[in-house]
């Protein structure tokens, strides 16, 4: 008769050193709870209940164009997309599973590529997205993206000419009222930071084409509040630009 133990497939090495760095994570036991549900494809998305609860709408709550993968929502769906966009400058070019895509974080740790705070940051955004579903399916709120960037704030990077990352820092946002606001407001403290800096030739990357042709060429096109914002970066920038 075999014995019992070796029935049992040894567990992935690689995902057992994520595990292991996930458990010490700093933050809030709740977001490596849900860190450990993702990675471990587990969470309770429509499309994962779906075989359970017979004839229930798998589709995504929010934009209700996709079913509700936990990949699609977390990472792809537009609700989601803006937000990552608003508070760290992620575009939607982000592949794989969910899964995939948050181990990776820590393989990127492993590495030296970013550092543990970044991956405390990305952890608590993606787990405001998925509480943010989880209200909408289950108390009907209606969320919008401003909601969770004021929660969640905007990221700055500073990088070398070689594009390795010098520096990063995270803004809270009080009272915003649109992602161009938050836009707006992410360059103006870029700017404000590279001057303390004193740092004499920037080149700044922004994709929100608004913002960059209001700041560039002619601000008639957003909002009128934020008119003295954006003159005040053309203020900051014509320093760089001399």
């Amino acid at each position: 008769m075999m014995h019992e133990s070796a029935l049992i497939q040894p567990a992935d090495t690689m995902m057992m050193k994520i595990y292991c760095r996930l458990l010490k994570l700093p933050t809030l036991p709740r977001i490596r709870h849900f860190l450990w549900k993702s990675i471990s494809n587990v969470l309770s998305t429509r499309e994962a209940l779906r075989s359970a609860i017979v004839g229930e709408d798998d589709s995504c709550p929010i934009c209700n164009l996709h079913p509700e993968f936990a990949t699609h929502f977390i990472m792809n769906c537009t609700f989601s997309r803006e937000v990552w966009f608003a508070t760290l400058g992620w575009s939607s070019g982000t592949t794989g599973s969910l899964s995939e895509w948050i181990g990776s974080w820590f393989d990127s740790m492993q590495n030296g590529t970013i550092k543990e705070s970044e991956i405390v940051n990305r952890a608590i955004i993606a787990w405001i997205i998925w509480i943010t579903r989880c209200n909408k399916v289950f108390q009907q709120t209606n969320p919008t993206p401003e909601v969770i960037i004021h929660q969640c704030g905007i990221g700055l990077i500073l990088r070398n000419f070689a594009g390795t990352q010098q520096s990063a820092r995270c803004i809270y946002l009080n009272q915003v009222r649109s992602v161009e606001q938050a836009e707006c407001m992410g360059r103006w403290k870029v700017m404000q930071w590279a001057k303390d800096l004193q740092i004499d030739r920037v080149f700044f990357e922004i994709d929100a084409k608004v913002i960059a042709h209001a700041i560039n060429n002619d601000n008639s096109a957003i909002d009128w509040r934020l008119h003295h914002t954006v003159q005040e970066i053309k203020n900051l920038f014509s320093v760089y630009r001399n």
